[in-house]
C-alpha cells in the first residue's frame, strides 16, 4: 500500500495535475486571504475558508479524474490488478496520495492564524475547528471524485461525473427545498446527501460528532464502492468471468446499512456530549446562569418554533436543542405555518409571525419574535437593520422564567410632568428580570397602587403639584421605594421634589459635577466615570470605571438616627461643582466652588422601612450612555429593579446580550501588500511554473 501510494504522489506531481490542483487551491485561499483577514481585518480564518468552498468543484475533478481512469484506459491498471497485493491496498494507496497532495495545502494554510497573531487577536480554536471542517470536505470531495474516476477509462467523463456528484451534494438543500418547503420523504432521503450544510457548523467554530461521523462515513463509503469496482474488474482480468459472490448487491446493502445505522446512532445521543462549541461568543451553548436555573425547574415547560425544522434558523434551533437537552422539564416543538395558520388563537393571540418562539406552561406564555433573539442595529450604510448579537438564550430563559414564576413584580414610572422613559438596554433589563413597568399618572389614581414595589421619577421636565407630593408621601408613609433621576436642567424649577427629597434629609448642592481626576472621566470632565460602591444595590459592579455618568449634580445628606444612609457612587477628591447651567468648553474651578468627594448616587432608608434612591444624573439611564461601557449601566439599572423588587435569584434570571462584535486585526499597508503578494502570486505561480518545467523536462527524457 505505501509504495502505490508513493508511485500515484509522485506521478502528481511528476506532470502539471498536482501542481495546478496546488497552484488553484492556494490562489484562491490568497484572494479571499488578502481580502477578509488582511484589508477588513478578520481574525478567524472561516470567513475565508467560507468563501473558497466552490473551488472543490473544480481542483477535485481535476486531482482525481486519472486516478483510475487513465491507468485504465492505457491497460496499465492490469499491472496492478495481477500485482501480489490486495484491493483494498490498491484503492487505500492511491487515496491516501491525493490525501497527501491535499494535507499540503491545508498545512500551509494552517500557518495563517499565526501569521495573524502578529497584528491582534486570533480566535485560535474557532480558526482551527473551521479548519478541520475544510479538510474533512475535501477529503470526502477527493473520496467522490476517485470513486468517480473508477467508473470509466475516460479522464473528461470521470471529470464531469465527479464535478455533477460533488454540485449536487453542494446544492442539495436548495434542490429540496425546491421540492418542498415542509419536507417529505423524498427530501430526507435527498438530504442524506447533503455534504455542505454539516460545513457550516464547522466554520461557525461548532465542533460536532455527528458532522464529524457523516464525513469520515461518506469516504469509507465511496472507498468502499471503488474497492467493489475495482474488485470486479479485478476478477475479470484473472479469470475472465465475473462471479456475483465477488461484486455483490447485498454486499454493498449490507455496508450501507452499517453506516445509516452508525449515522442515526451518533445522531441519537444527546447533543450535550457529541457538540463542543467553540464560536467565539458561545452562541449555541447554555451560560452556567440557565444551567443552575434550569436544574430547579419543576414545572413542564414547551418551547414552540413557529416555522418547519428545516427551515428553522439554525442558531436558534441549536439553542432550542441545548434546552431539551439541559431540563427534562422541556420540550421543542417545530410548528410548521402553512399547515398551522391559526396557531396563535390557542395563546389568545392575534398572529404569530414566521420564526418566532412561543415559550408556554400550563398558566402563562410568551412570544418571542426573531427580532426579540437577536439585538439589532441600523447599518447607516444600507440603511438596514443587521444583527450586532444574539440575545436567545437571555430572552428564552427570561421567558421560562416569566411562564413558571408565580411573583411578576410590578414598578411603575410616574408621568405627567414629561418624564423620560426606558428604552433599549433598561427596557430589557426590567423585562429579563420578569418585572413589569407600568405607567402611574396621578391624574387618574388616586394614589400609588397597592402592587407597587417601587415608584420610579425619571428626570422630569416639570416639577410635582403638591397632590403628587402628598400622594406619594402617604405611599412613602406605608414603607414605600421610590427611585428618581435628576435633571440638571430642570433640578432649579423642582422645589416640590426637593421638598420630598428633604423628607429623608436629602438635598441636591447648586451646580454641576465636575472631575479633574485623569482616571475618572472620559473625554469630558463632565463625563464621570465614578467609584461604585459595593451596595448590594450595585451588584458586581463595585469598583471604578465600572459605569458612566454624564452630567451629574451632586447630593448631600445630613446623617440622624431616624434614617440610614449608603453612598451608591462617589467622584474622586479631585471633582469640583461649578456654578455653572451648561457644560463649558473652559473649565476651571474658582477659590469659591466646592471640591470633592461628592455623593452622585445615594440611598436613604427610614425607620418605617420606607425607602429613597437617588441618582444625580437622570443621563445614566440613557442608551448612549449605556453604549459607552458595553452596556454595564443597564446591568446597574436591572440590579437595582431586582433588589428593590425583592427579587431573589432564582427568580430574577438576567443572561446578557452575546455580541457579535469581534476584535478587529491592525494590519499594516506594507504588511498587506507583502503578504497579498506571497498568497496571491508568488506561492500559486510558482506552484504552477514549477509544474510546467518539471512536465516538460520529463517530456524531454
Amino acid at each position: 500500500m505505501i509504495a502505490i501510494c508513493k508511485r500515484e504522489f509522485q506521478s502528481l506531481f511528476h506532470n502539471v495535475t498536482g501542481w495546478i490542483f496546488f497552484g488553484v487551491t492556494m490562489f484562491f485561499y490568497g484572494l479571499y486571504f488578502n481580502l477578509n483577514q488582511l484589508r477588513q481585518g478578520y481574525g478567524n480564518i472561516s470567513y475565508t475558508l467560507s468563501g473558497i468552498m466552490f473551488i472543490f468543484l473544480i481542483t477535485a475533478p481535476i486531482l482525481t479524474m486519472r486516478i483510475f481512469a487513465e491507468e485504465r484506459r492505457s491497460k496499465t491498471d492490469q499491472l496492478v490488478m495481477t500485482a501480489p497485493i490486495s484491493t483494498i491496498k490498491i484503492v487505500l494507496g492511491k487515496y491516501l496520495a491525493l490525501v497527501a497532495a491535499f494535507t499540503i495545502c491545508v498545512a500551509l494554510m494552517a500557518l495563517s492564524p499565526i501569521l495573524l497573531s502578529f497584528f491582534g487577536e486570533v480566535p485560535w480554536v474557532s480558526s482551527y475547528v473551521a479548519l478541520l471542517g475544510f479538510y474533512l470536505y475535501g477529503l470526502v470531495c477527493l473520496a467522490i471524485g476517485m470513486w468517480a474516476s473508477s467508473l470509466t477509462e475516460n479522464q473528461i467523463i470521470a471529470a464531469v461525473l465527479s464535478f455533477v456528484l460533488l454540485f449536487l451534494g453542494y446544492v442539495m438543500t436548495n434542490l429540496t427545498n425546491m421540492i418542498s418547503q415542509t419536507g417529505n420523504l423524498l427530501t430526507k432521503v435527498l438530504n442524506c446527501y447533503d455534504i455542505y450544510t454539516p460545513l457550516q457548523d464547522f466554520l461557525g467554530g461548532n465542533l460536532n460528532l455527528v458532522n464529524v461521523t457523516y464525513y469520515v462515513s461518506l469516504v469509507v463509503l465511496c472507498i468502499f464502492l471503488t474497492y467493489e469496482g475495482i474488485q470486479k474488474r479485478r476478477w475479470s482480468v484473472s479469470s475472465r468471468k465475473i462471479t456475483f459472490s465477488v461484486f455483490s448487491g447485498v454486499t454493498f446493502v449490507v455496508g450501507l446499512v452499517v453506516i445509516v445505522l452508525l449515522n442515526a446512532g451518533v445522531r441519537a445521543i444527546p447533543s450535550t456530549y457529541t457538540a463542543l462549541d467553540f464560536t467565539e461568543q458561545q452562541l449555541y451553548s447554555l451560560t452556567d446562569t440557565t444551567k443552575d436555573y434550569l436544574k430547579t425547574l419543576n414545572q413542564d415547560v414547551t418551547l414552540y418554533y413557529y416555522n418547519t425544522k428545516s427551515a428553522a434558523d439554525a442558531t436558534v434551533s441549536k439553542l432550542l436543542t441545548n434546552y431539551k437537552t439541559a431540563s427534562k422539564h422541556i420540550t421543542v416543538k417545530y410548528i410548521n405555518p402553512t399547515n398551522n395558520p391559526d396557531f396563535g388563537k390557542q395563546f389568545n393571540e392575534d398572529s404569530i409571525a414566521s420564526d418566532s418562539v412561543v415559550v408556554a406552561s400550563e398558566s402563562a406564555h410568551k412570544v418571542l419574535t426573531y427580532s426579540d433573539l437577536y439585538e439589532l442595529t441600523v447599518d447607516y450604510n444600507s440603511y438596514n437593520y443587521v444583527p450586532t448579537g444574539f440575545d436567545g438564550e437571555g430572552k428564552l430563559t427570561a421567558a421560562i422564567n416569566y411562564v413558571t414564576s408565580e411573583k411578576r413584580p410590578v414598578i411603575y414610572t410616574l408621568s405627567g410632568h414629561n418624564e423620560s422613559t426606558f428604552a433599549g438596554g433598561f427596557a430589557e433589563a426590567a423585562e429579563k428580570a420578569n418585572i413589569k413597568l407600568e405607567t402611574l399618572n396621578f391624574l387618574a389614581a388616586d394614589g400609588v397602587p397597592e402592587d407597587a414595589e417601587a415608584v420610579i421619577i425619571h428626570a422630569p421636565q416639570m416639577d410635582l403639584t403638591a397632590d403628587d407630593v402628598t400622594k406619594l408621601r402617604a405611599y412613602l408613609e406605608k414603607g414605600g421605594t421610590l427611585i428618581t433621576t435628576l435633571n440638571f436642567q430642570t433640578i432649579d424649577s423642582m422645589n416640590n421634589l426637593k421638598d420630598l427629597l428633604n423628607d429623608y434629609a436629602v438635598t441636591v448642592k447648586n451646580g454641576m459635577v465636575v472631575e479633574q481626576g485623569e482616571s475618572s472621566y472620559y473625554q469630558s470632565p463632565y463625563y464621570l466615570l465614578p467609584t461604585v460602591s459595593d451596595a448590594a444595590v450595585n451588584g458586581t459592579l463595585a469598583g471604578s470605571l465600572s459605569v458612566f455618568v454624564p452630567y451629574s449634580l451632586g447630593l448631600s445628606y445630613e446623617e440622624n438616627e431616624n434614617y440610614t444612609y449608603t453612598p451608591l457612587m462617589t467622584t474622586s477628591e479631585y471633582a469640583f461643582l461649578s456654578e455653572a447651567k451648561e457644560p463649558s468648553d473652559t473649565i476651571a474651578p474658582k477659590d469659591t466652588d466646592e471640591v470633592g468627594p461628592f455623593t452622585i448616587a445615594l440611598n436613604a432608608t427610614a425607620d418605617n422601612g420606607s425607602s429613597l434612591y437617588l441618582y444625580g444624573s437622570a443621563y445614566t439611564f440613557t442608551d448612549s450612555a449605556d453604549q459607552m461601557v458595553s452596556g454595564r449601566n443597564s446591568m446597574l439599572f436591572g440590579q437595582l429593579l431586582t433588589t428593590v423588587a425583592d427579587v431573589d435569584a432564582d427568580s430574577s434570571i438576567v443572561v446578557p446580550v452575546k455580541s457579535f462584535d469581534k476584535p478587529t486585526l491592525t494590519v499594516t499597508e506594507y504588511a498587506i501588500r507583502m503578504y497579498g503578494w506571497l498568497w496571491c502570486i508568488i506561492i500559486p505561480a510558482g506552484s504552477i511554473v514549477a509544474g510546467i518545467a518539471i512536465w516538460a523536462l520529463r517530456r524531454r527524457k
